[in-house]
């Protein structure tokens, strides 16, 4: 497959900025003494969350797979309250 639709590309933003929000949850609770189960079950979450998007990516070429990470690494990640 050379080219990923607007859907799937925006399903990948949801999944990285959701891993990304586990990473830093992970990072905040291990500084405050948290549960080591959560810290493991939401670096394992990342992980897989991660897993998924190189699954989603891996039948595009190169050239598309780095523009759609070229894409990913100029979004700005807002969580709202």
């Amino acid at each position: 497959m050379a080219y990923i639709n607007k859907r799937k590309k925006e399903e990948v933003f949801a999944i990285a900025a959701f891993a990304d929000y586990l990473e830093g949850k992970a990072d905040e609770w291990e500084e405050h003494g948290e549960s080591k189960e959560r810290i493991k079950y939401a670096r394992m979450a990342s992980t897989l969350s991660k897993k998924v998007i190189d699954d989603i990516l891996e039948p595009l070429d190169q050239e598309e797979r780095e523009k759609v990470v070229k894409q990913l690494s100029k979004k700005e990640i807002i969580i709202k309250n």
